[in-house]
């Protein structure tokens, strides 16, 4: 630890005002990241919240459209229906006060080949 010596006088309370000044200022920028970063947090966690509905959703439709061809093919034209290929997930990447995190993921979906049954 080192030690810092404080100049003797009206120096060194003009120093150790210098340093409070400073001190407090790197506190405000803190308070202010924080600040920020809370807001963030609940933007995201409220994005969250929207997706989760939007993949319930769309499972219970992917269910439905699932069970609506296994009854009308049979669960081998469903097999044969699935593409080899598969989804590949893209994120977009962002950061925040110094902190990186994905902004955004994309689904891209493999092209269905020609000839190949499909389940619709």
């Amino acid at each position: 630890m080192v030690e810092l010596r404080v100049p003797p006088g009206r120096a060194g309370r003009l120093w150790l005002l210098h340093r409070l000044g400073v001190a407090q200022r790197g506190a405000d920028l803190l308070g202010q990241k924080l600040r920020i970063l809370h807001d963030e947090e609940r933007r995201r966690a409220l994005r969250a919240r929207q997706t989760e509905e939007d993949w319930v959703r769309t499972a219970r439709a992917a269910e439905t459209w699932l069970l609506r061809t296994a009854l009308l093919d049979g669960q081998r034209a469903t097999r044969l229906a699935a593409a080899p290929p598969t989804a590949r997930v893209e994120l977009t990447w962002t950061d925040v006060m110094g902190t990186r995190y994905p902004d955004r993921a994309t689904c891209v979906l493999p092209v269905a080949a020609a000839g190949r049954p499909t389940a619709a």
